[in-house]
């Protein structure tokens, strides 16, 4: 039988995937978050789902399996952003609000990640980049540009690059990568729409922003629930 650590290792956006989701978050008959995958012939995994869904946490998982597997994780995230005040020196990886736009920052994220990421290939180490909504702040038009930039990216980068992530809920920038046929991921919901071109075209009801707060709670507690049962 296959060793724990063994049985996490992956070489490919799809193996990821797969290592995340035989976790038990995901694997429960009643999971903490519910998930529907279709596999895609890119390195790129599409990450989308309602707020609370639990698209963060993912990020946090893959993370993790990187550790495990001594491949570096490049997560570029609201919260490196909000760590800038705490540590000035992530300034130099998300720049500086006090005198850049939001979308000005947002971009040079994203051209940033390209950059380093386009750097990992040439040295050959094995590495995934996850961009946590690198949309921020954009206009519909900026938007689809940066879903340009990654799509171009996801065509040049070599098999050092494991997998190249992107969580969005910006219709214009998921637009823009279907051509690459990317693996869809869809989290927080049962329901999730077949496919990613579903997902484009699906019809928006309002929600009752009240219950945004209560529905988080719920899912962090359910996913805190399994972490207490793993470390007992």
């Amino acid at each position: 039988m296959a060793s724990k650590k063994s049985a996490q290792k992956f070489e490919n956006a799809s193996q990821l995937i797969q290592r995340a989701v035989e976790l038990r978050y995901f694997s429960e008959k009643s999971p903490a978050i519910p998930y529907h995958w279709v596999r895609g012939s890119n390195p790129l995994i599409v990450i989308v789902g309602d707020n609370a869904g639990g698209k963060s946490f993912v990020r946090r998982i893959f993370n993790a399996l990187c550790q495990k597997n001594h491949i570096e994780f490049m997560g570029i995230s609201m919260e490196g952003r909000q760590g800038v005040s705490m540590a000035p020196w992530l300034a130099l990886v998300y720049g500086d609000e006090s005198y850049q736009s939001t979308g000005q920052l947002s971009v040079s994220t994203v051209l940033g990640g390209i950059k380093t990421c386009t750097s990992r290939c040439e040295e050959r180490k094995p590495h995934v980049i996850f961009w946590d909504e690198p949309d921020l702040g954009l206009s519909e038009s900026w938007a689809a540009g940066v879903g340009v930039a990654i799509r171009d990216l996801t065509q040049q980068v070599t098999s050092s690059t494991r997998a190249i992530c992107v969580v969005t809920h910006s219709r214009p920038l998921v637009r823009e990568l279907l051509p690459v046929n990317p693996h869809y991921l869809h989290v927080g919901s049962d329901k999730a729409p077949a496919t990613l071109k579903e997902w484009l075209t699906r019809k928006v009801r309002p929600r009752k922003i009240e219950t945004l707060g209560k529905l988080s709670h719920q899912r962090f507690t359910k996913i805190r629930k399994i972490l207490k049962e793993c470390d007992s």
